[in-house]
């Protein structure tokens, strides 16, 4: 984002499919897929193992945040043709 007379304007150019992307922002990404499915897996055991049903309601809700996040960067990662 660009700052110029208090306007916020976005400058950033749009990812094309086969665009050369950084390592960097490779390794951002793939980074990123990995801790959500840490995060699924931490649900899954909170739903599975839970004491209480608060414990076993936040596990389903880490699931389905996280399920979803993984599913959108990834989809968003094949249309950018980074290899995560």
């Amino acid at each position: 984002l660009a700052v110029a007379d208090n306007d916020m304007t976005d400058t950033a150019a749009p990812v094309t499919p086969g665009a050369s992307v950084a390592g960097v922002d490779t390794a951002f990404v793939a980074e990123a897929i990995k801790g959500d499915i840490a995060e699924v897996d931490m649900g899954k055991l909170a739903q599975a193992n839970g004491a209480s049903a608060a414990v076993r309601s936040f596990g389903a809700a880490l699931v389905a945040d996280h399920g979803g996040n993984k599913d959108k960067l990834a989809a968003l990662a094949r249309e950018a043709a980074l290899q995560v």
